[in-house]
């Protein structure tokens, strides 16, 4: 069995040892957590296996090939197809794994969240106060991450394009914790920006093409949130609700990442507390339930 396998696996027994002191939903929330990281190493460990196997072959392509280049050729072929199947292999389950942990959050965000040291935690308060903070943190940025990706999903919202509905999901997003955070970035602005300007070059209508060109009636190369745009999407519906759109599915792509960094962040500082509980508890007993945390 691969070490991290070992260590995953351990982990899990050391959470469910403590599952007395943590919220109802907490274990089962974490054992979901660790099938995944269970699952992401089984891939990993299979793609090195595929790129391993592929570059032995391509090696003994290399040597064979002046003393027998048929036998070269046999094993050049599955060599270069094992080689590329196990890098295209790695790199989707790498982005998958990302995806998981939430690395695409904005990294402002991931700094200010991180948990770090629990140290100073400890001394202010007692190892089951801090161990039930954490896990409450753990099931939030949890239940908010899926209730993200059910937002995301179009099917969930029935298609709604319009103003009214976009405004509705807007008033949804904005009750997320991250979310001020999140809009106030230069470079949310900018991708909302982009991904509007995209779907409004698609438009044919004078007003939308008129945007597009300068006095000259020659084509921008490159359209500017000035007041200029800003006067347009004021007197033009669907375009406004084009930006709604767009603002809202990028606000809860980051929603979402900002929230798996946090179960991830989280996950990590309670498997910890979780260790330290097991062990103390090994050493001097089980802490009296009149003197838990509640």
């Amino acid at each position: 069995m691969p070490a991290q396998h070992r260590q995953i696996r351990r982990d899990r027994d050391a959470l469910q040892a403590i599952a007395a002191d943590l919220p109802e939903r907490v274990p089962t929330l974490y054992a979901r957590d660790a099938r995944f990281r269970l699952a992401d190493s089984a891939r990993s460990q299979a793609c090195d296996a595929m790129l391993s196997a592929g570059q032995g072959l391509m090696l003994g392509a290399s040597v064979s090939t002046f003393a027998c280049p048929p036998v070269a050729l046999a094993l050049a072929v599955p060599g270069i197809a094992l080689t590329l199947g196990g890098s295209v292999g790695a790199g989707i389950n790498e982005a998958h794994r990302d995806g998981y942990l939430g690395e695409q959050a904005p990294a402002s965000m991931k700094a200010a969240m991180r948990l770090g040291n629990l140290g100073p935690r400890l001394r202010e308060g007692t190892l089951g106060q801090v161990l039930r903070e954490v896990a409450d943190r753990f099931e939030g940025h949890q239940d908010r991450a899926s209730l993200a990706r059910r937002r995301r999903d179009p099917k969930s919202r029935g298609g709604e394009t319009g103003f009214a509905p976009q405004e509705q999901w807007a008033g949804e997003l904005r009750q997320h914790p991250a979310s001020a955070a999140i809009t106030a970035l230069k470079s949310f602005r900018q991708e909302v920006f982009f991904a509007t300007a995209r779907d409004l070059a698609r438009r044919r209508d004078p007003a939308t093409q008129a945007l597009f060109h300068d006095a000259t009636g020659r084509r921008l190369k490159t359209l500017t949130d000035d007041e200029r745009f800003a006067r347009y999407l004021a007197a033009d519906p669907e375009a406004r609700a084009i930006q709604r759109r767009r603002h809202n599915e990028i606000l809860a792509r980051h929603l979402q990442a900002v929230d798996r960094f946090g179960r991830a962040d989280s996950r990590e500082a309670l498997t910890d507390l979780a260790h330290v509980k097991r062990d103390r508890a090994a050493r001097h007993g089980p802490t009296p339930p009149a003197m838990r945390a509640t």
